[in-house]
């Protein structure tokens, strides 16, 4: 019986690992708290506004984005610019017209050097915006002093995070069995588009962008359920090493 209950806790613990589907422990030897990070890996942006191609390049190369689940009822867009190429993110922008998962905007988080605010609604849309038809439902924006003021380039931070980051918590409506994957499906068929509006590139000039693709969900076990199980197979390791030696 003891022996049956241990191989069923390690096999649930390694499906849990493996599909990143958690699956409830129930007294699983030598496993501790288990949290997980609804997430979706970075994702770029495409110049819409070509007023000059350095500056696309710049800003394609530069503006990431990735979305995460904040709550169950909430989910995290957050900002970087990481290149070495001067540019400033001022203004982003929030298209979700079709299938709608996104609420009103619940906060916004501001790193050191960042001041942006919420755009009160109808004053404001993507500069260039007309050329893809995006349609502005939220947005947010950098206070004055403006460059100064939002996402600046960091060409410290290759291969590190950012330094400088503004993250937009969304409400998500109500009504979806799983709110963080209502608002992924909506990214990644398009219903739902992020826009921006960058300045302060070395020439002086602004580019508006619009995400490119958005790449599949993923879920990311937290370390203590991973250390457990660990610990079981470093353990079943040692005992076949010992029955070996004795053989």
């Amino acid at each position: 019986m003891v022996k049956r209950f241990f191989q069923k806790s390690v096999l649930l613990s390694s499906l849990a690992l493996t599909t990143g589907i958690m699956t409830p422990v129930v007294n699983a030897p030598a496993a501790q708290a288990v949290t997980t990070t609804k997430s979706i890996p970075a994702f770029g942006f495409s110049c819409i506004s070509n007023k000059s191609e350095a500056n696309c390049a710049t800003g394609t190369n530069q503006f990431k984005a990735k979305v995460t689940e904040h709550s169950p009822t909430q989910v995290m867009f957050k900002f970087f610019n990481v290149g070495v190429d001067p540019s400033s993110i001022t203004r982003i922008y929030f298209e979700d017209t079709d299938f709608k998962t996104l609420g009103a905007i619940a906060g916004i988080i501001n790193s050191a050097g960042v001041n942006f605010s919420t755009t009160a609604p109808g004053n404001s849309n993507l500069p260039g915006g007309k050329s893809v038809d995006f349609q502005t439902t939220a947005s947010v924006r950098a206070e004055n002093p403006v460059r100064p003021s939002g996402v600046n380039n960091d060409p410290n931070a290759i291969g590190t995070p950012p330094s400088e980051f503004v993250a937009i918590v969304f409400d998500v409506l109500p009504g979806f069995s799983d709110p963080f994957n209502a608002v992924v499906t909506d990214l990644r068929r398009g219903t739902l588009r992020v826009g921006m509006h960058a300045q302060g590139f070395s020439d002086g000039g602004s580019e508006s962008f619009v995400n490119g693709a958005v790449p599949e969900p993923i879920t990311t076990v937290g370390s203590g359920i991973a250390l457990g199980f660990g610990a079981l197979m470093t353990r079943k390791r040692n005992l076949a090493k010992r029955k070996a030696a004795k053989a």
